[in-house]
């Protein structure tokens, strides 16, 4: 991008102006609404480039900078087909529950056996039609106030016999005909439809799991995560690029180019799973390292939107003696359990809260540690914590 320009508003001298700001690799230029020759005022930089990208970082084709590549370059002929469908089931669903409708030509009959023509397509009021009469003069009588279609109306169609003395059924069982739309290709749109939809949601964001009831083996949904990430390592990377290109232009023109430095990068592994999938890996978990690394995600995911939260689970985590509890039953099995540690694990909530009420919150407490590394506040913590539950439990001295 070469230059970019944008209606902007200028305030001079107590006044304001409006007009037109140009930007370029070296300046900025302002000019009135009337467009003259000559700016009001220019504003050099130092950027060395126009302080302008596209959002996304890769075009399209070489031969053409201006149409970018996204998410969505490659799937756009199934938006299309997918945007068509969606119309066109729109259009036929109401075929289905309105059908067609085809009635015998008949002329209207009235109680007073005034017969008159009844014209194609004509609205019946509630008063005008009570009967109606077959082109071969045979009367068909209708409950009075009934259209033709009406529900609860009564049609009382005359007897007429066939020659060999049988009734003949046709006008009452054809009088009214309807025709709906078959069932099939309206389930061949809708299966369509989602088909489509599945695609696009692959190509876009990856695998979803949910959309799939089948049973699938460990091997299946690794692969599921290994695509999700796939997708959100691209964006990432764009992203990234996109918000260091801006946050360095921003800070150059207020500080100059020269005088600012920016890394950033918005990561490369995402918590996909969801709660659930974490427990199940945590049942399964090899060792206690693992466990505690689920926990951790887990933690992140469930207070993702309560950043101080999950910072106090992390530190409860850290100072849990034993993770799960099938590592603690274990070890109180083979008498591998101190009377301190014991207590501690059996009854951790009521040590924290007395750990609280003695040095304030726990996150406070570790943040005012100031420098020190988790490892060490971890054990400053659980060496006081320890120390109350010994003298809770010590026995009394009474020559003491």
């Amino acid at each position: 991008i070469e230059k970019i320009a944008y209606f902007s508003e200028l305030h001079l001298e107590g006044r304001e102006v409006y007009g037109y700001l140009y930007v370029d690799s070296k300046e900025y230029r302002f000019y009135d609404k009337e467009l003259s020759e000559t700016p009001i005022i220019v504003v050099p930089h130092d950027l060395g480039y126009c302080p302008a990208t596209f959002i996304s970082q890769t075009p399209f084709e070489i031969s053409d900078p201006i149409i970018r590549r996204s998410l969505f370059s490659y799937v756009r002929a199934d938006l299309e087909e997918y945007n068509f469908l969606k119309t066109l089931i729109k259009m036929q669903e109401p075929n289905g529950v309105l059908p067609i409708i085809t009635q015998l030509s008949t002329k209207e009959k009235n109680k007073s056996n005034e017969t008159t023509k009844v014209q194609s397509g004509a609205p019946m009021s509630l008063t005008e039609i009570s009967g109606q009469q077959p082109e071969f003069r045979e009367d068909v009588m209708g409950s009075s106030g009934s259209g033709a279609a009406q529900a609860g109306t009564v049609y009382k169609i005359p007897m007429v016999r066939k020659n060999d003395g049988s009734i003949d059924m046709d006008l009452a069982k054809n009088y009214l005909t309807f025709f709906y739309i078959p069932v099939e290709p309206l389930k061949y749109i809708n299966e369509r439809i989602a088909e489509i939809e599945e695609r696009i949601l692959k190509s876009t964001v990856g695998v979803i799991s949910s959309r799939n009831n089948s049973t699938k083996n460990e091997l299946q949904v690794e692969s599921e995560y290994i695509d999700k990430e796939d997708r959100l390592r691209k964006l990432s990377a764009s992203l990234s690029q996109l918000r260091e290109f801006n946050d360095r232009t921003m800070l150059g023109l207020k500080y100059g180019i020269n005088n600012v430095r920016v890394d950033l990068f918005y990561g490369s592994r995402f918590f996909l799973e969801s709660i659930s999938d974490l427990y199940d890996q945590l049942k399964n978990s090899p060792n206690a390292i693992e466990s505690k690394s689920l926990l951790n995600r887990l933690s992140r995911i469930r207070n993702k939107f309560n950043a101080r939260r999950s910072d106090r689970d992390a530190i409860l985590y850290s100072i849990l003696p034993y993770i799960v509890n099938t590592d603690f039953a274990l070890a109180v099995e083979s008498n591998q359990v101190s009377p301190e540690i014991f207590q501690l694990q059996s009854r951790f909530d009521y040590w924290v809260t007395k750990f609280e009420s003695m040095y304030g919150d726990i996150v406070s407490f570790w943040d005012s540690l100031g420098d020190l590394n988790d490892s060490e506040k971890t054990i400053i913590i659980n060496d006081l914590i320890l120390k109350e539950v010994q003298t809770a439990i010590m026995p009394i001295n009474i020559n003491s």
